[in-house]
C-alpha cells in the first residue's frame, strides 16, 4: 500500500470523485461528511447533479468530461491529493475521463464500481463496465464492488461464499492491489465482506442491522477505507 506523503502536521487530503446527492445521504455529500467525521480534508469533482430526495432521483444533469478533468487537476495541483475516491461516474466518456486524470496521482485509490443500483439494475452500460475493467481496476489500491455488482464485473451467478472468493480471484486479474466484494446481499452469510490481496484472504464479519436506510452505505465505506488507509 502507498505510504502518506503528506507532511504530518496536516490532515490527510481526500478527493471525491463522483455524482451529488442533493438530499444529502450518498454521492459526494455522504464523501465529504465521512471524510470530515475521521479527521481528514475533503474535496470534491463532481461528474454529475441530480435532484433528489428520499422519494427518488427526481432529475440529472451530467457533466463533461472535460469539467470533470478540469475539477480533478486543479485540486492535485493546488492541494494535493492522498487519496481518492470514485463513485458513480455515470457514463463511459466520463469514466475515461477520470481514469486520464487520476493516472499522474501518487495515491491511494480507491474505485468502487457503482454500476448497479438498488433495485438490481444495471445503470451504465457495457462499455463502461469494460472501461472500468481496462482503466481503472489496474490504477486501484482497492475496488469495492457489491455482490451484485462483481457478479455483473464477471457474468457469473454469485450465490455462495465460494461463488464470492471465485469472482474475488478473478476481478484481482484486473490488477487492482486487493478487492473487497460487500455481501449485503449474501444469504448464507449475513453482514459478511470478502477481502483478497495478491497474496492474503479473510471473509469480515460485521453484526446486521434491520434498517432500511441503506442509501449511501456504500459511498460511506469507500470515503472510510480511504481515508483510514
Amino acid at each position: 500500500m502507498p505510504k502518506h506523503h503528506h507532511e504530518p502536521n496536516h490532515e490527510p487530503r481526500l478527493l471525491t470523485i463522483g455524482g451529488s446527492d442533493s438530499g444529502g445521504a450518498a454521492g459526494i455529500q455522504a464523501d465529504l461528511k465521512t471524510f470530515e467525521a475521521l479527521g481528514a480534508f475533503g474535496m470534491s469533482a463532481l461528474s454529475m447533479i441530480t435532484a433528489q430526495n428520499t422519494l427518488g432521483v427526481h432529475g440529472v444533469s451530467i457533466l463533461e468530461p472535460d469539467f470533470l478533468q478540469q475539477q480533478i487537476k486543479v485540486v492535485a495541483n493546488d492541494i494535493g491529493v492522498d487519496a481518492l475516491k470514485t463513485g458513480f461516474l455515470a457514463k463511459a466518456e466520463l469514466i475515461e475521463a477520470t481514469a486520464q486524470s487520476i493516472a499522474p496521482l501518487n495515491c491511494i485509490k480507491i474505485i468502487d464500481p457503482v454500476i448497479v443500483n438498488s433495485k438490481a439494475e444495471q445503470i451504465v452500460d457495457d462499455t463502461a463496465i469494460n472501461l472500468y475493467k481496462e482503466q481503472l481496476f489496474s490504477q486501484a489500491t482497492v475496488i469495492t464492488p457489491n455482490i451484485r455488482e462483481a457478479s455483473l464485473l464477471t457474468n457469473t451467478v454469485i450465490q455462495s461464499c465460494a461463488d464470492v472468493e471465485k469472482a474475488a480471484k478473478e476481478l484481482l486479474r484486473y490488477g487492482s492491489q486487493a478487492v473487497l466484494i460487500k455481501g449485503g446481499y449474501l444469504e448464507e452469510k449475513k453482514a459478511a465482506d470478502f477481502l483478497k490481496t495478491q497474496d492474503a484472504e479473510l471473509w469480515l464479519y460485521g453484526t446486521p442491522i434491520d434498517t432500511k436506510n441503506t442509501h449511501g452505505s456504500g459511498d460511506t465505506l469507500s470515503a472510510a477505507l480511504a481515508t483510514y488507509l
